[in-house]
Parts: C-alpha cells; sequence; structure tokens
C-alpha cells in the first residue's frame, strides 16, 4: 500500500464548450462505492435535462479499483478519456463526472474525446498540495489541478482515515 496518494481536496467543478456543446465538470472527493452512487443519483436530478453524465472514479491508494461510464456516447468517447485524466495525474479516492448538454453540431469520436478529456482539467485549483510525512503539504506544481496528497494510514483509506482539516 503506497504511504501518500494524490486527492482531491474538495469538490470543484469547471465548465468547457465546443461547438454549441456544454460540458460540465463536477469532480468529487470520494471514500467509496456508495458515495460515488449518492453523487451519480444527485446530479442526474439536478442536471435531469442533460443529455449525457458521462463518469470515471479512481479508489484505492493504488488505484486498482476503478470504473469509466460513456453514457450513451460512443464507446470509449468519454469515461475512458477522463478516467485517463485521472491516471495521468495518479489521482485516487476521486469521481468526475461530466455532464453534456448538445449544442446542435456532431462532434465525432476525436472531438468528444478531446471535450470530454479537456472538462476534466476546468475543474479550478483547489489548494493544490503535495503532503509529505508528519501531515504537513507543501504547493505542488500540477497545472489546474484540483488535487492533494494524502497520507494513507495502515488501516485503509475511509473517511475516517484522512487527514484532519483536508
Amino acid at each position: 500500500m503506497k504511504d501518500r496518494y494524490k486527492t482531491l481536496e474538495l469538490p470543484s467543478e469547471g465548465l468547457y464548450r465546443a461547438k454549441g456543446s456544454k460540458f460540465i465538470a463536477r469532480a468529487f472527493p470520494v471514500a467509496d462505492e456508495e458515495e460515488i452512487k449518492t453523487y451519480l443519483d444527485d446530479l442526474r436530478k439536478e442536471y435531469h435535462d442533460a443529455r449525457h453524465h458521462c463518469y470515471a472514479w479512481r479508489l484505492d491508494p493504488e488505484g486498482s479499483l476503478h470504473r469509466s461510464n460513456d453514457d450513451g456516447e460512443p464507446s470509449g468517447s468519454a469515461g475512458k478519456p477522463i478516467l485517463g485524466q485521472l491516471r495521468s495525474f495518479d489521482v485516487t479516492q476521486a469521481l468526475v463526472v461530466v455532464i453534456r448538454y448538445f449544442g446542435g453540431t456532431l462532434l465525432g469520436v476525436g472531438g468528444l474525446i478531446q471535450a470530454y478529456k479537456g472538462s476534466h482539467c476546468r475543474c479550478p485549483e483547489k489548494g493544490c498540495h503535495r503532503g509529505t510525512e508528519g501531515h504537513v503539504s507543501t504547493p505542488c506544481t500540477l497545472p489546474l489541478c484540483p488535487y492533494k496528497c494524502r497520507h494513507a494510514t495502515g488501516s485503509g483509506t475511509r473517511a475516517g482515515n484522512r487527514e484532519p482539516g483536508i
């Protein structure tokens, strides 16, 4: 098990537009699949008129427990790019949902991949830090990332084991 891992410090939101379509990215720190399901249900109710609610999540410090969903977009064009961004930044204990309002112009698979991939990074920076031993945090240099490293305890990574104040 990793001693440290990167995760979201706070929920965040970003907006991306492409050829009339609006992509709203929502990112959340999560502890388990039940919390993920709750966020997804809440977002589907809040954005009930949106065409797609595509998402990806990673749990556990190694990031081996993960899932992505294209929600009706062409296979591999939405959930996988979002998951790829989480992997690229080595982020875990996180859920990213991108809500799409169709703007009338087809983007094609390549355009969708770029839009979903780009939407994820539109979430504003929320005090990005790199955790160190002894629960001391120092600024990190990742651009536009709402992530924070957390110290994983030997008993797991559930919400009760998170560092205080994070």
